[in-house]
């Protein structure tokens, strides 16, 4: 994007765009992400450490929050 080659050339160096997205999303989901991030030249995915799953017994006061959780 324009914005990212106007960064880089500010910083003098290349700036890498990673999305990290939860391994248990709908395939559907993935797929459509990934479509995305290949239009919108990401360099890469972190697809672990998270979950978009809430289970009944979670304490935390993230188990709210929306998105994922590490």
């Amino acid at each position: 994007s324009k914005e990212k080659q106007s960064q880089e050339q500010h910083l003098g160096r290349k700036t890498i765009l990673l999305l990290k997205i939860a391994p248990d999303m709908e395939p559907q989901q993935a797929c459509y992400i990934a479509d995305q991030c290949t239009t919108h030249h990401f360099d890469g995915l972190i697809i672990s450490n998270t979950t978009i799953q809430r289970m009944p017994n979670m304490k935390s006061t993230a188990s709210q929050e929306a998105g994922g959780l590490s």
